[in-house]
């Protein structure tokens, strides 16, 4: 959970960041110039007449640091605090309760701190040293900082309190430490050392996050065992990563990190805004905002097997005194792969415009167009028929020349952010996502002979036209707060979610070409371009599928007593998926039209939590989990019923450093039940069909993660994740799972800055270590294993940087994945570049 730039006040300089739902303590943790151009900015936008700091306010302060009860006047008289950590650091407050102006009770609460506070707007104010010396060492040290800082800082970050919205209950923000859930939060900065280029790539580097490799470029992530299902853009509705034949997902298949700031995973169910609540969690993107300062921003990187990428992002005001504010973000990459053949291109686009429409009004909108051209390697490797490996050369891969796979993304979305008085918020977010893709796609249809040591011919399979697929996500959300039964706080939300997906698909399999695979001496050349010139095809399939899924969510939070919270929550969704195919055989066309319904599905959600003091937090939670068993038949022809279950997780949370480092322990249950497995006694008359619900899988474990600033010049992001995953019903869809999870899953990223004369060196990079992995039914083993990818970098400037990576420095032989069988990558190098203006 790093805490990166979110959510900061749009008037406060450094951010590249949208504006807050409510105003908030804002703490500088790092860049920290507020010079007086940027509190005469503030200043600036003073409405003496009207504003929160005029207003009283029920407060509940118990003794505590400083920081804490600071941030507590800012949340619960909802105005912006100001102020630079390192004044507060030590300083202790008193105990306020009852009634105050605020500057009452900032009085109160700065005596005998040495402190004094003044008005920046109207609903703005600065703490700072009230001794003229104070003063002056302050002032010296902002013009100190202010020297380091490029002109254009828009690009600039500023580190606050680490907070979390859109996957949370109430869905206001709140401190990780609150957050009766598993939450990683991945940082920009994060992203940027990790050298990761696409969502998946930066998801699989998370805390307690596993991977099932399908292609060069498609990831199932899995977390506690279980896959994750739930993803969402800005908080908004769940998406659907509909699969095309092939299995490969499109939705999240080639999203470019360069539209986006972080990005958020939760693990466990998702059980109040995903429309499907899946056991191992939910992945939440949050889009880069306009900032309202000019920046520019340029990145280049190279690395091993010609992999190269160009970044150019531009931040800045258009119009109107800043209140239209504008993003651009262009990127170009391609690259090959230590395995033979498979190359891949991907260029994106984003743009956003933030508009003030009036001064509780925020309207984004934007879009963003991505397109990728590549050869793949699809499948994976070969295995022996006995499910052992043939142990080829590590750059082994059956990719043909012939292969392709293209595909085109458009987004478009929109988002209103509405304060309806002090209290209540409005938020409305749309989002329009057209995908197209072509594919011919070839592989092998069985594993090896072990006494030939040679697999059947190639098969393939294309598109007859481009596969099709739109999304259509809106989502609304009223949040707010307020008292109750004895004055104590309660926050509520309410709204509702609504996805319309369609999809539209012609394929055709061609036959058998080339001679038998030899996974020894396998040369692309002898396979034919494998598609026939003949009418009408032998084999060919076409599938619309329709899907419509609405969803009403409500919850609230209710204050027990000071320290007592509990969070209460529910769900309603309902789906309808539409499900039309066609098999054609020589031209002669078979149809099989299925409707799908699943009504009045209810997940709960309960969770409490109980501050033990100002850094250590008890909590415990419950969530249901539930999951589609669409495209599945009983023998009866009926559509198999849903997977249910239940997420349990109780634990300790901590931070320090104002928040800025967290840490947490959860203990954790999952039992799904109602999977899919193949009714042994059924005689199948139609496709998908024989299933019942016979499967149950159930994880317990723990989890352990540390985040954020160690020491100033320190950030860390660390995880140990146990996890007992079992079978308790054989033969259910998603078995695969138990066997290649590992038990023990450590993994650990650092960057540490150099003190005094060595400032402009920090070193650092990242630990992924895992358990032995003995998959049954493949009578191989994989043996714990570690990876170490050192990293150093060396700013010659406040805008250039020049950084160095070294992955799997000790070039180690491991499994980057098990059911597709596929080897990590060897040692390899990556040189980046960063500028900003």
């Amino acid at each position: 959970m790093i805490p990166s730039c979110s959510r900061i006040p749009q008037h406060v300089k450094g951010g590249s960041c949208r504006p807050p739902a409510a105003t908030q303590t804002i703490i500088v943790k790092r860049n920290p110039v507020l010079p007086a151009l940027t509190l005469a900015l503030l200043a600036s936008f003073d409405a003496p007449a009207a504003g929160r700091l005029n207003n009283k306010c029920d407060l509940k302060i118990s003794s505590s640091s400083l920081d804490n009860a600071l941030q507590e006047v800012g949340r619960q008289c909802q105005v912006q605090i100001l102020y630079f950590a390192q004044i507060t650091a030590g300083k202790t407050a008193s105990r306020v309760e009852g009634e105050y102006a605020i500057d009452e009770a900032l009085n109160r609460l700065l005596e005998s701190t040495g402190l004094s506070f003044r008005r920046v707007n109207a609903n703005t104010l600065e703490i700072k040293p009230a001794a003229a010396a104070a003063s002056s060492a302050a002032d010296s040290q902002v013009r100190r900082r202010a020297a380091e800082k490029p002109p254009g800082s828009g690009m600039q970050e500023v580190l606050i309190t680490g907070t979390a919205e859109d996957l949370v209950a109430t869905r206001v923000e709140t401190p990780v430490r609150e957050i009766p859930q598993s939450i990683t939060i991945l940082s920009s900065e994060q992203i940027r050392q990790q050298g990761n280029l696409n969502v998946l790539d930066a998801v699989a580097d998370a805390v307690g996050i596993t991977i099932a490799r399908r292609s060069t470029n498609a990831l199932n992530l899995r977390a506690r065992g279980f896959s994750i299902g739930s993803y969402t853009i800005d908080g908004g509705g769940g998406l659907r990563s509909v699969s095309h034949t092939p299995g490969i997902p499109v939705l999240l298949l080639t999203p470019d990190l360069a539209g986006f700031e972080r990005v958020e995973v939760l693990r466990g169910s998702n059980a109040l805004f995903g429309a499907d609540a899946a056991p191992g969690g939910a992945i939440n993107l949050v889009r880069k905002r306009p900032s309202d300062e000019f920046g520019v921003r340029f990145s280049a990187s190279a690395g091993s097997w010609q992999n190269y990428r160009q970044e150019l992002d531009a931040t800045g005001p258009l119009a109107g005194s800043g209140a239209l504010r504008g993003r651009l973000v262009v990127s170009n990459a391609s690259q090959d792969y230590f395995y033979k053949h498979a190359h891949d291109e991907r260029q994106s686009l984003f743009g956003v415009l933030d508009v003030d429409l009036t001064d509780s009004t925020l309207l984004t909108v934007g879009g963003s167009y991505s397109k990728t051209r590549s050869r793949p390697f699809d499948r994976g490797l070969l295995r022996f028929t006995d499910g052992t490996d043939p142990r080829v050369p590590r750059d082994t891969s059956y990719t043909f020349d012939y292969s392709r796979f293209d595909t085109r993304v458009a987004e478009g979305f929109l988002r209103l952010e509405q304060e309806l008085g002090s209290q209540t918020r409005l938020r409305i977010n749309a989002t329009l996502i057209d995908n197209k893709v072509t594919y011919l796609l070839g592989g092998h249809m069985a594993q090896l002979n072990p006494v030939t040591r040679l697999a059947a011919r190639a098969s393939a399979q294309y598109t007859l036209e481009p596969y099709t697929q739109t999304q259509l996500n809106l989502e609304a959300t009223f949040t707010g707060h307020g008292e109750w039964w004895g004055g104590r706080r309660v926050e509520w939300v309410f709204g509702g979610d609504y996805l319309n997906a369609d999809s539209d698909t012609y394929t055709a399999q061609a036959p058998a070409h080339g001679p038998p695979i030899d996974p020894y001496n396998f040369d692309p050349a002898l396979y034919p371009y494998p598609v026939p010139n003949v009418t009408p095809l032998p084999l060919a399939t076409a599938n619309v599928i329709d899907t419509r899924i609405g969803g009403l969510f409500a919850s609230v939070r209710l204050e027990i007593t000071q320290p007592w919270s509990v969070t209460m929550g529910l769900r309603r969704t309902d789906e309808t998926i539409s499900d039309d195919i066609v098999y054609y055989w020589s031209g002669r066309g078979f149809p099989q039209l299925r409707d799908y319904h699943y009504k009045n599905v209810l997940t709960p959600y309960v969770g409490t939590l109980f501050n033990l003091n100002g850094t250590w937090s008890l909590y415990a939670s419950y969530a249901d989990i539930f999951g589609s068993n669409t495209n599945l038949i009983r023998s009866d022809s009926s559509l198999l019923p849903p997977s249910r279950g239940v997420t349990l997780e109780g634990g300790v949370k901590g931070a320090w450093r104002d928040g800025t480092l967290n840490g947490s322990l959860a203990i954790f249950k999952v039992v799904r039940r109602d999977l899919p497995a193949r009714d042994a006694h059924a005689v199948p008359t139609v496709s998908n069909c024989c299933w019942t619900t016979l499967g149950r899988h159930e994880a317990k474990g723990v989890d352990v993660e540390l985040s954020g600033y160690l020491a100033s010049q320190w950030i860390i992001g660390a995880g140990y994740t146990f996890n007992q995953l079992k079978e308790i019903s054989p033969a259910a869809a998603g078995s695969a799972a138990i066997d290649t999870t590992p038990r023990h899953l450590l993994k650990v990223w650092t960057d540490y800055r150099l003190p005094g004369t060595w400032n402009r060196w920090t070193v650092g990079g990242s630990l992924h270590a895992q358990s032995t992995v003995a998959p049954k039914a493949l009578r191989f083993e994989q043996k714990s294993y570690a990876v170490v990818s050192p990293r150093v970098a060396y700013r010659s400037d406040a805008r250039w940087q020049v950084a160095l990576t070294v992955n799997n420095l000790f070039d180690k032989h491991y499994y980057d994945s098990f059911n597709e069988l596929w080897y990590g990558e060897p040692r390899n190098y990556f040189v980046r570049m960063d500028a900003q203006f």
